[in-house]
Protein backbone atom coordinates (compact mmCIF):
# COMPACT_ATOMS: atom_id res chain seq x y z
CA UNK A 1 0.00 0.00 0.00
CA UNK A 2 1.38 3.40 -0.67
CA UNK A 3 1.59 4.60 2.91
CA UNK A 4 3.28 8.40 1.73
CA UNK A 5 0.11 10.17 2.12
CA UNK A 6 0.37 9.66 6.08
CA UNK A 7 2.64 11.65 7.10
CA UNK A 8 0.86 14.39 9.45
CA UNK A 9 2.13 17.29 12.39
CA UNK A 10 4.75 18.66 10.25
CA UNK A 11 6.96 20.76 12.62
CA UNK A 12 10.08 22.48 12.66
CA UNK A 13 13.11 20.66 14.00
CA UNK A 14 14.23 22.59 17.30
CA UNK A 15 17.07 24.21 17.61
CA UNK A 16 18.32 24.24 14.05
CA UNK A 17 16.26 26.83 12.30
CA UNK A 18 17.08 30.07 12.16
CA UNK A 19 16.64 33.44 9.44
CA UNK A 20 19.40 31.91 7.35
CA UNK A 21 18.72 28.82 4.90
CA UNK A 22 18.80 25.38 6.53
CA UNK A 23 18.86 23.15 4.16
CA UNK A 24 19.75 18.94 3.24
CA UNK A 25 19.17 17.26 6.09
CA UNK A 26 20.71 13.87 6.95
CA UNK A 27 20.01 12.35 10.77
CA UNK A 28 21.65 9.83 12.67
CA UNK A 29 20.36 6.45 13.44
CA UNK A 30 19.31 7.16 17.12
CA UNK A 31 18.35 10.50 16.24
CA UNK A 32 20.48 12.48 18.85
CA UNK A 33 22.91 13.85 15.49
CA UNK A 34 21.81 15.71 12.70
CA UNK A 35 23.95 17.12 9.34
CA UNK A 36 22.76 19.85 7.44
CA UNK A 37 23.75 22.48 5.23
CA UNK A 38 23.48 26.11 5.83
CA UNK A 39 24.56 29.85 4.40
CA UNK A 40 24.66 31.24 8.05
CA UNK A 41 27.84 33.18 8.61
CA UNK A 42 30.65 31.82 10.29
CA UNK A 43 34.35 32.83 10.14
CA UNK A 44 35.38 29.62 8.51
CA UNK A 45 32.69 30.01 5.85
CA UNK A 46 34.04 28.62 2.22
CA UNK A 47 30.95 28.36 0.17
CA UNK A 48 27.75 29.66 0.45
CA UNK A 49 26.04 26.44 2.00
CA UNK A 50 28.37 24.58 4.01
CA UNK A 51 27.43 21.35 6.20
CA UNK A 52 27.21 21.66 9.91
CA UNK A 53 26.57 19.52 12.98
CA UNK A 54 24.48 19.59 15.88
CA UNK A 55 23.51 17.19 18.59
CA UNK A 56 21.19 16.41 21.44
CA UNK A 57 21.01 14.14 24.95
CA UNK A 58 17.84 12.58 23.97
CA UNK A 59 15.20 12.62 20.82
CA UNK A 60 12.95 14.80 22.66
CA UNK A 61 15.53 16.95 23.56
CA UNK A 62 16.11 20.58 21.19
CA UNK A 63 19.40 19.78 19.21
CA UNK A 64 22.05 22.50 20.20
CA UNK A 65 26.10 22.58 19.97
CA UNK A 66 25.76 23.52 15.99
CA UNK A 67 28.50 24.24 14.76
CA UNK A 68 30.30 23.83 11.22
CA UNK A 69 32.14 21.03 10.45
CA UNK A 70 35.40 22.32 7.80
CA UNK A 71 36.54 18.94 6.53
CA UNK A 72 33.01 18.53 4.83
CA UNK A 73 32.82 21.87 3.30
CA UNK A 74 34.68 23.45 0.41
CA UNK A 75 34.14 26.68 -1.84
CA UNK A 76 31.19 24.96 -3.39
CA UNK A 77 27.95 24.53 -1.89
CA UNK A 78 27.66 21.57 0.09
CA UNK A 79 24.55 18.95 1.02
CA UNK A 80 24.13 16.70 3.62
CA UNK A 81 22.19 13.71 1.76
CA UNK A 82 22.42 10.45 4.60
CA UNK A 83 24.76 9.56 7.26
CA UNK A 84 24.77 5.59 8.34
CA UNK A 85 23.33 3.83 10.89
CA UNK A 86 26.82 3.49 12.73
CA UNK A 87 27.65 6.84 11.92
CA UNK A 88 31.05 6.46 10.64
CA UNK A 89 30.02 7.71 6.88
CA UNK A 90 27.85 10.97 5.14
CA UNK A 91 26.78 11.04 1.75
CA UNK A 92 26.90 14.36 0.31
CA UNK A 93 26.27 16.13 -3.04
CA UNK A 94 28.60 19.35 -4.15
CA UNK A 95 27.30 21.93 -7.04
CA UNK A 96 29.41 25.03 -8.41
CA UNK A 97 26.18 26.26 -10.11
CA UNK A 98 26.25 23.90 -13.38
CA UNK A 99 27.01 20.74 -12.43
CA UNK A 100 26.63 18.42 -8.79
CA UNK A 101 28.69 15.35 -7.77
CA UNK A 102 28.10 12.93 -5.00
CA UNK A 103 30.61 12.08 -2.31
CA UNK A 104 30.79 9.83 0.74
CA UNK A 105 32.94 10.94 3.82
CA UNK A 106 34.16 8.35 5.86
CA UNK A 107 34.92 8.85 9.73
CA UNK A 108 38.80 7.61 10.76
CA UNK A 109 38.45 5.46 13.92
Amino acid sequence: ADRTSDFTNVTAVRGVNTEYHETSVAVSADELTVYFSTNRPHAGARGRSDIWFASRANANDDFSDLRPVPELSSHLDDFAGWVSPDGCQLYMSREDGNSADIYVARKQR
